[in-house]
């Protein structure tokens, strides 16, 4: 199945009634759209819901207009999209541009195996925090080159949902998710044993074509030899929202490539592992919520993405040298 192929059924089916009509919905009443976001390998691309491209937002569309701002966009989305379907129910997420996304996967299980469809909020929203976002999106501006005032304009014109509006949007998002679902249904070709189709490469083969693309010319001119895309995603994505239950395992399947390969490219960017990065991200939102005292021990490890209190406790104690309850006791503000 090719890109076409894929782009086709997925406009075809985007544009169901029922898909329609919770845009439609969506728009009324948050001024957020939806948007279904689809990757295989290198191919990608982004499909409004029930719409044109002129009614995704400028603040994407200016994100979209650099050579790695769609590949970062649509990495970010399908991680999310992972980890609500890990954690069971739809997220409400940081993306990696700054702004907030809410995110549900969508699968079809004619779909070839390597293609992830995620219906989510067009990345067009903020919280009522604007000045937090902002911060995200300048760093995204200057690394990918953006003129810093058209997108502070764009950032400016998002959106600001809170309470019942944001509510509004998951539960729309989830019932958007299961009607592309049903929508794509007999619209795509088998994935499977499909005529014209590649067998899928063992593991040693796709690493070795994943780290001889990295170290090809042309890729290095277009995203620069330390800003790997992955890397620079799940810096951004993990680092603004470590609650997320996300693994080494999710993430390189959002990336396609294997569990080995981000492993190793994340440590030759940043110099660690991810788990200690994760483990990092996780104890600095801990400190941060320790210092509210009208949370209990056990709230703030979910919080900061510990699986319980006991865990991270052990953690805690391993990093610091101390409980959580007396580093609180003590008015430390970080481990």
């Amino acid at each position: 199945m090719d890109h076409e192929v894929i782009e086709r059924c997925l406009r075809d089916a985007c544009n169901a009634p029922a898909l329609c009509k919770l845009n439609a919905l969506a728009r009324e009443l948050t001024g957020v759209g939806l948007l279904a976001v689809w990757s295989r390998g290198e191919d990608c691309g982004q499909v409004p819901v029930c719409g044109s491209e002129r009614e995704t937002p400028q603040f994407c569309r200016l994100l979209h207009e650099m050579p790695q701002g769609l590949r970062r966009c649509i990495t970010c989305h399908s991680m999310l999209a992972m980890a609500a379907r890990s954690r069971g129910e739809v997220i409400q997420r940081r993306c990696h541009g700054g702004a907030f996304v809410v995110a549900a996967p969508a699968t079809v299980e004619s779909l070839a195996p390597q293609v992830e469809v995620v219906v989510i909020s067009s990345c067009a929203f903020t919280l009522p925090d604007r000045k937090q976002g902002w911060r995200v999106t300048r760093k995204i501006a200057a690394d990918l080159g953006i003129d810093l005032r058209r997108l502070r304009r764009a950032f400016a014109e998002l959106p600001e949902l809170h309470g019942e509006k944001l509510k509004v949007v998951g539960e729309i998002v989830d019932a958007a998710a299961a009607s592309l679902t049903e929508a794509l249904r007999g619209r795509l070709p088998a994935g499977n044993g499909a005529v014209g189709e590649t067998p899928p490469h063992g593991i040693e083969d796709t690493l070795g074509e994943a780290l001889r693309a990295t170290r090809d010319p042309a890729v290095r001119r277009a995203a620069g030899p330390a800003q790997q895309t992955v890397v620079d995603v799940v810096r951004a994505v993990v680092g603004a929202n470590p609650d997320m239950p996300v693994t080494v395992a999710d993430i390189a399947r959002a990336a396609h490539i294997t569990p080995n390969h981000f492993s190793l490219i994340f440590r030759r960017q940043t110099g660690t592992t991810f788990s200690d990065f994760l483990a990092e991200k996780r104890l600095e939102r801990a400190s941060e919520r320790l210092a509210n005292l009208t949370l209990s021990i056990a709230q703030v490890a979910h919080q900061a993405g510990f699986s319980n209190a006991n865990y991270f406790a052990k953690v805690f104690h391993r990093h610091t040298g101390m409980s959580p309850r007396a580093w609180r006791q003590r008015g430390a503000t970080k481990p």
